[in-house]
């Protein structure tokens, strides 16, 4: 099946879903579970693959994640993150990885709380939060594609 394309501001851009992006979006939009949250993964200059986050389980992030988020990059360790909710907060925690987990640009060394539109950067690869889809159509010109400081 074909990908969707959809007008936005006022028909100043256009934004592409796939088939998988839109059935998440309407199946977020009747479900009654406002804790469950999404990642996106950057693939080139568009947001690519989408995966939900579910409660109840940490995901782990990584080349060879069990159970988790794979995440094809050289730089990425094997398990290389994770996330979970705690207390209606989502967090995501690096799990002593070689080159790092990237918050917003940051560095991070302990579990910190993740928001609608923070990206998360593990290698080269971009990975936007958001607990809702619709928010991932405004963000979607805003990511810098540099990979000059890793």
């Amino acid at each position: 099946m074909a990908s969707s394309v959809f007008d936005v501001d006022g028909g100043n851009r256009q934004v592409r879903f796939s088939p998988e992006m839109l059935q998440l979006l309407f199946a977020q939009r009747e479900s009654r579970d406002d804790r469950e949250a999404f990642l996106l993964i950057r693939d080139g200059r568009r947001w690519g693959d989408m995966h939900r986050l579910r409660p109840g389980t940490s995901i782990p992030v990584g080349r060879v994640a069990t159970d988790g988020i794979i995440v094809r990059d050289d730089r990425c360790s094997r398990v290389h993150c994770e996330f979970y909710l705690q207390d209606q907060q989502w967090y995501v925690r690096d799990l002593g990885s070689r080159n790092g987990t990237k918050l917003n640009g940051e560095i991070i060394q302990v579990a910190v709380p993740v928001k609608n539109g923070d990206i998360i950067r593990i290698g080269h690869t971009k990975l936007m939060f958001t607990r809702d889809l619709a928010e991932v159509v405004s963000a979607e010109d805003d990511c810098d594609d540099s990979t000059n400081d890793e």
